[in-house]
């Protein structure tokens, strides 16, 4: 018949394949017996051979005990998958042993106790591979093992008595074929020496030889480990920060890099307005490598004709033998000289509270611009998740900021309309906003498109816009307070001013949270609105009224009508804050939430302001009399 068929029934009436004899399923140990050295440690390692199990149980008792003495403990899993193992600490009797998994057990052997020659110190001496440039090192006492792959490690054992010979025994996980030995060399001294070269994780014990022939196990079971060669981590000592200078300034930076096998090389690299790199060599070890490595540069801005708003950026690059890191990236700011800004050390003008200013804008970018440079330096550390997170959360944040600042470019030309023709300040500041929304575009594009390097020059770029602009806002705020007359009235006219410029200010804000959230709510909204509308024009009126006040003769100054009214306004304000702080809440929307605190912020403002006034009106009644 058929060769299948025949095949077949002659397994069936007399099967003669491996799984169909009687020890098929079968566990199988190492060592099976033997004679170890009293007060040596033994590995008992058991492998599962034609079935699976989760578990498996070590049997041990002394030789020649009764079956109630056997003791049971459970093993832990080994390096390979169907291995097990367990740990015969300091042995000083027969021992007597088996493992058992569910439905197989294997034989029983056992260990027989010898006084030997033991191994009672192991030196070894490390030699790295040429790429690190490192030299030898000496490592007293130390039986565990690690290095870098490629490193030769020259054992040496040192026995508590003679022996004939000695072997290292080097159990690597993946073989089936037990230890593989390298001989060792007798010295003069009755010590043994022996090499071998890290490559890939693995354990190890000496094997001896006595001089009357025996071969025993003469050391522990000790661990090889592979360590990975790290890249150098590097730092910034000084400054350490962002900086403002002048550009006539010197900045002074001093970098560090670290490493656990050594630098070759530590560089700077820098950028001016986000154009073309440029490489300064702070130091370099070509022969050997230090563990330490540091240099100094200056940065003499005097030499870069930059003026008021431009930006350097700057990094430390280091190298060891295989890897390359980088810092932190920094900036420095270039400010105008000859400028006090004794608007921001008084606390005059509108405070930080006021909107989205061009120094919010810039922080913002200098984050993202951190950001991306972070990216861009781990992103082949990142397994496709992290990178899907890292470079969406940055393009949204791009984008956001694009907008905002889009926003704010609005926010002026509505406020100004036909007039910021004859304002040129702001118009700068407009020019130089739209220009950095216009360098955002590109970095977003990149950012979606995962390409971080290409996405940092034009963030550079929209930040030396922003920074200009926020050179240009602080000569406003400042010619702002150089021009005010400093008495107490024209203070508190010129906060009045602000507040009635920060209530509409909020309005515009308030109307543009309400056209993104008509849909949730339009009728209380649209009540919030008309209450500081109305709220506004008050502010207006009450102004109105005290120019005329001012501008009247002394002795026909009104009574106290004016402080009534302005301090309903002040209530009106705070309730309207409460309000705004009630819709935060049930709506989660901290937009509508810093709207509130501004508000009672400019409330407050407005009551010093009221103050003031009146102390000063108090002085001149008492110096009248």
């Amino acid at each position: 018949g058929p060769r299948e068929l025949r095949v077949g029934l002659a397994e069936l009436v007399s099967p003669a394949s491996a799984l169909a004899r009687a020890n098929a399923l079968r566990i199988e140990l190492r060592p099976e017996g033997g004679r170890v050295a009293r007060g040596t440690d033994q590995r008992i390692t058991a492998r599962i051979v034609n079935f699976s199990t989760d578990e498996a149980t070590f049997y041990f008792r002394p030789a020649g005990a009764g079956d109630d003495q056997w003791v049971g403990q459970p093993m832990e899993p080994a390096r390979r998958a169907d291995e097990f193992q367990y740990l015969i600490f300091n042995i000083q009797s027969d021992t007597e042993y088996f493992v058992e998994a569910p439905g197989c057990r294997s034989e029983v052997f056992k260990l027989t106790v010898v006084d030997r020659p033991l191994v009672k110190r192991i030196d070894q001496r490390q030699v790295y591979p040429g790429y690190t440039g490192l030299p030898p090192r000496d490592i007293d006492d130390a039986p565990e093992i690690s290095g870098l792959a490629g490193t030769s490690v020259t054992l040496k054992a040192t026995l508590s008595a003679p022996a004939r010979s000695a072997r290292i025994m080097v159990t690597f996980p993946q073989s089936r074929s037990g230890p593989t030995p390298i001989q060792m060399l007798r010295g003069t001294d009755g010590t043994f020496t022996g090499t071998l070269e890290l490559t890939t994780e693995a354990t190890y014990h000496i094997e001896l030889t006595s001089v009357d022939g025996e071969t025993y196990l003469g050391s522990n079971e000790h661990d090889i480990l592979i360590l990975e060669d790290r890249p150098p981590v590097v730092t910034f000592e000084k400054p350490g920060r962002d900086a403002r200078a002048t550009s006539v300034e010197e900045i002074f930076t001093v970098a560090r890099a670290e490493d656990d096998y050594g630098v070759t090389s530590l560089d700077l690299l820098f950028t001016i307005n986000g154009g073309e790199e440029k490489r300064i060599d702070l130091q370099k070890s070509p022969t050997t490598s230090l563990r330490n490595l540091s240099g100094t540069h200056t940065f003499f801005l005097e030499e870069y004709g930059l003026q008021p708003g431009d930006l350097v950026s700057y990094y430390a690059r280091a190298r060891d033998a295989r890897n390359v890191t980088t810092s932190d990236i920094y900036f420095i700011e270039i400010k105008p000289f000859e400028k006090d800004y004794r608007q921001s050390q008084q606390g005059g003008g509108g405070g930080e509270g006021g909107g989205e200013q061009p120094q919010a804008l810039t922080k913002r970018q200098k984050d993202l611009i951190a950001a991306t440079f972070r990216i861009n330096r781990e992103e082949s550390g990142y397994d496709e998740r992290q990178k899907k997170e890292n470079y969406d959360t940055v393009a949204l944040a791009q984008e956001k900021l694009r907008t905002d600042a889009a926003e704010v470019v609005d926010r002026i030309k509505r406020r100004l309309g036909a007039q910021i023709s004859q304002q040129k300040d702001f118009a700068k500041l407009v020019e130089l906003i739209g220009q950095a929304t216009r360098e955002m575009e590109p970095a977003v594009k990149n950012l979606q498109g995962r390409q971080s390097g290409e996405a940092l020059p034009p963030q550079q770029r929209a930040l030396q816009q922003l920074m200009r602009a926020d050179t240009i806002f602080r000569d406003v705020q400042v010619s702002m307070d150089q021009n005010s007359s400093g008495n107490g009235q024209s203070q508190a006219q010129d906060l009045a001013d602000l507040f009635e410029l920060e209530l509409d200010k909020m309005k515009n804000q308030y109307e543009t949270l309400q056209r993104e959230s008509k849909a949730q709510g339009r009728q209380e909204e649209d009540e919030t609105k008309r209450k500081l509308e109305e709220l506004s024009r008050r502010i207006q009126r009450e102004i109105e009224q005290q120019q005329r006040q001012r501008s009247a003769p002394r002795n026909q100054s009104g009574g106290g009508g004016g402080g009534r009214q302005q301090q309903q306004m002040i209530e009106e304000a705070r309730r309207a804050a409460r309000e705004l702080e009630r819709l935060s809440r049930q709506r989660r929307d901290q937009q509508l939430n810093d709207l509130s605190n501004r508000l009672n912020q400019a409330a407050d403002e407005m009551e010093r302001a009221g103050n003031a006034a009146r102390n000063n009106k108090d002085d001149e009644a008492l110096s009248r009399n």
